[in-house]
């Protein structure tokens, strides 16, 4: 629990001490993080809390996208207990970048910073951007995403159940549309889909193929640099999403079954910069095809605004490769 903060809270005068005290004793008895009980017992409204909290003095941050590859190496509840989320490597220092909900205690940036055994970097986002990102988190941390992962009587586990869809569709939007360069707004990408999506795979488009760049799921090592010819994909489902800026469905390619499945209908969909498709996301296993069909279109299209952006911002190098 954070004394820091509850400190805070009483030289504010945003709680009285009765209120913190009841809001402490919840915390303890329920083992809960005090800004989940400020909330439970009443203490705090969210936006007051929120306001509270931006008082603290580390840089703030807007929207939020998980390292998945270095939650992966945390204890599955560890997030969700301090309520902070790796966000990747700050590419000025190298330091692991951690959001957190409370700015006034750096427990959660030294508990990560101890598990991954490399030094953390502490960012503030607001409790609902938190909250956000670990609702992608929750199945993003379940064992059986592991390629190599089996029971305990050496047997494969059974199959996951999706995803949940993002909560946030606006928050997403604005993520993808604040990238910082191609490779960054792609993982950005892949992480909202996911949300959507058991399984994603993401092409960089070409002049006269696609070329595999990152998936979730299957062997990412075997997919990147996967390229399909243009005549490869002279109909179906995916020529229909290079052709034009709709979501289309279709019978998974057999060259993807590795990487999304063989019993699942795909959907696919292009991020485009001037009309002109820069890349293709093919996402499978999903649990509400309406919903998908609708936020992957809304996706795709803050993709390219943000891809858009970055060209405007004279990165040409941070695109499209060159072919």
């Amino acid at each position: 629990m954070s004394f820091e903060l509850a400190r805070a809270l009483l030289r504010s005068g945003a709680v009285s001490d009765e209120a913190l005290t009841e809001a402490i004793g919840t915390s303890l008895a329920d083992r809960i993080p005090l800004i989940r009980a400020l909330l439970a017992t009443g203490a705090l409204q969210p936006e007051r809390l929120d306001a509270e909290l931006a008082r603290g003095e580390v840089p703030k941050v807007s929207s939020l996208l998980p390292d998945f590859a270095a939650v992966a190496r945390l204890p599955a509840d560890l997030c969700q207990r301090l309520l902070a989320v790796p966000l990747g490597r700050d590419r000025s220092t190298d330091a692991m970048l951690v959001a957190v909900a409370d700015p006034f205690s750096e427990h959660a940036s030294m508990e990560i910073a101890r598990c991954l055994g490399t030094r953390t970097r502490q960012v503030q986002a607001s409790l609902g951007e938190i909250e956000l990102a670990l609702s992608m988190l929750t199945w993003a941390q379940s064992p059986s995403l592991l390629p190599e992962a089996a029971d305990s009587d050496g047997d494969r586990p059974t199959e996951p159940s999706p995803p949940p869809s993002i909560s946030n569709i606006a928050l997403a939007k604005q993520h993808l549309e604040t990238a910082m360069d191609r490779d960054d707004l792609i993982d950005r990408l892949m992480g909202a889909c996911h949300a959507l999506a058991e399984r994603v795979c993401v092409f960089v488009v070409k002049r006269d193929a696609v070329v595999g760049h990152a998936c979730l799921l299957g062997d990412s090592s075997r997919f990147k640099g996967l390229t399909i010819s243009r005549a490869e994909i002279a109909s179906g489902f995916l020529a229909r999403a290079l052709s034009d800026d709709q979501v289309h469905v279709g019978d998974t390619p057999r060259v993807l079954d590795p990487f999304l499945g063989t019993s699942d209908d795909a959907m696919a969909v292009t991020a485009r910069v001037e009309g002109r498709a820069v890349l293709l996301v093919v996402v499978g296993g999903i649990d509400d095809p309406q919903r998908a069909r609708e936020e992957l279109e809304t996706l795709s299209i803050a993709a390219g605004e943000g891809l858009a952006s970055l060209l405007r911002m004279r990165r040409p190098s941070t695109l499209t490769p060159p072919g």
